[in-house]
C-alpha cells in the first residue's frame, strides 16, 4: 500500500514495485500530475499520456477563462 512520508523537508509518496510496473514508472522518471474530481492523475511525462496531459495543462494555464467558462 503507497504511503506519505517526510522525507528530511520534502513529502513522499512511497510506491510499491507492483504499483511503479502498473504505471509503467521507475525510480528517476519525470510525472506530470493533475487533479481531477476526486484526486489526482499521475503519468510518466514522457509517455503520450503525460505528454498529452502537459499539454493540457499548459494550454489551461494561458486560457484559464476559457476553460472556466467551459466548466460552468
Amino acid at each position: 500500500m503507497p504511503r506519505i512520508a517526510r522525507t528530511g523537508n520534502s513529502i513522499a509518496v512511497t510506491l510499491t514495485r507492483e504499483t511503479l510496473a502498473a504505471a509503467n514508472l521507475s525510480l528517476g522518471d519525470e510525472v506530470v500530475v493533475a487533479p481531477v474530481q476526486d484526486g489526482v492523475f499521475i503519468a510518466a511525462a514522457a509517455s503520450a499520456q503525460g505528454r498529452m496531459l502537459q499539454a493540457a495543462l499548459d494550454d489551461m494555464d494561458r486560457r484559464p477563462d476559457l476553460y472556466r467558462k467551459l466548466a460552468e
